[in-house]
């Protein structure tokens, strides 16, 4: 009476434990995938650091492209405490950006379905050589392992990104600093630019054009005067040819290809 009774209780535990198995299982692969979304979205990051680092070198070289050292004076500190501490601050972002794309991050990888389907048949080949009491459960096998490697993969991508998150960000911030630094002496820059001496201008290059245009004028009328005084030579009326009579067939051939070709 206790043997019938108590085998429909170990069915009951066994399903629940199943049960238990398969939501333990699918909270695995649901933070599995979600780790490895994260570093997708973290790598999208690191274009938009990119981007701002891009604007950034183009201030630079707008502020450096006609840059002079001039007598410094107490209002050009306006350019040069912003200028300075935006390089500053640019300088940091990129020191965490490299690390972002140089450090080596691990990311680890569940086996691919055709590698834990030739697992399973490996089971089932494994039940049928020996007795039913050592034979294996292929149903907890799928579950025990498959949670196992969701646990430990999720564990170090988690770590990973985590490592990636700091870099990522800290550059950003940094870059974002930089770049609102780099705005706010673009006042200053103004002042300073106002005390810059003026460039040579180009106009003695434009006389020299004048010069070239006006001898060139001069050389072709000269040109011209001679060609006029030469005497008119009159035209020629071209000559027959003499060709031999076996000739003549061939002769005739080539006159009307090459009349053809004209």
């Amino acid at each position: 009476m206790a043997t019938a009774n108590a085998a429909p209780l170990l069915d009951v535990r066994k399903r629940m434990t199943s049960e238990f198995k398969k939501r333990q299982f699918d909270f695995h692969k649901d933070y599995y995938a979600f780790e490895l979304e994260r570093k997708d979205k973290l790598l999208q990051q690191v274009g938009l650091a990119l981007g701002i680092l891009t604007v950034i070198g183009n201030l630079f070289a707008f502020f450096l492209r006609d840059f002079q050292f001039v007598e410094f004076r107490e209002v050009h500190l306006l350019f040069y405490f912003f200028f300075s501490f935006g390089f500053l601050f640019t300088a940091i972002s990129i020191i965490y950006l490299t690390k972002t794309l140089i450090h080596r991050f691990y990311y680890e990888t569940i086996p691919t379905p055709k590698e834990i389907q030739d697992a399973l048949n490996e089971c089932d080949e494994y039940n049928t050589k020996v007795e039913k009491a050592e034979a294996l459960d292929t149903e907890e096998v799928f579950y025990e392992n498959l949670i196992k490697q969701y646990s430990e993969a999720t564990h170090r991508n988690h770590l990973s990104n985590l490592a990636r998150y700091s870099n990522v960000f800290t550059s950003l911030r940094f870059s974002l600093i930089g770049l609102i630094l780099l705005i706010c002496s673009f006042p200053g820059y103004q002042v300073l630019k106002k005390e810059f001496s003026i460039k040579p201008s180009t106009t003695e290059i434009k006389e020299e054009v004048k010069v070239r245009i006006m001898s060139e004028d001069k050389d072709n009328q000269s040109n011209q005067q001679q060609t006029s005084n030469q005497p008119v030579e009159r035209p020629q009326w071209p000559q027959g040819r003499i060709i031999k009579e076996a000739d003549e067939k061939g002769q005739n051939k080539q006159t009307f290809n090459e009349q053809k070709d004209k």
